[in-house]
């Protein structure tokens, strides 16, 4: 695992353990009820969102919207597109 300084989890003292929860389909899910709750709408990271979609539009699809090419694959571990998904979401939400 790559543990370089700027990456956020290091930035917040948090080991890979510490991060694993919130790394699952049920922590994107946590992450942005909490973000909903708190009125946190915009995400940061890189612009990977849908043409004509805020990051916080595309991540909130992907956890959501069936029809989003991203959704099973974000929902479901043994999926062949489980890490890329991840991955998008991760840069969506700011998490890399």
């Amino acid at each position: 695992m790559d543990v370089t300084p700027d990456r956020t989890e290091v930035k917040a003292g948090l080991t890979a353990e510490d991060m694993a929860p919130l790394q699952s389909p049920k922590g994107f899910k946590l992450l942005h009820a909490l973000m909903s709750a708190t009125g946190e709408d915009s995400f940061v990271g890189a612009k990977n969102a849908a043409p004509g979609r805020s990051n916080a539009e595309e991540a909130h699809a992907m956890l959501t919207a069936p029809n989003h090419p991203d959704y099973a694959a974000l929902d479901d571990p043994p999926h062949p597109r489980h890490m890329e998904a991840n991955r998008k979401y991760n840069r969506l939400v700011g998490l890399v």
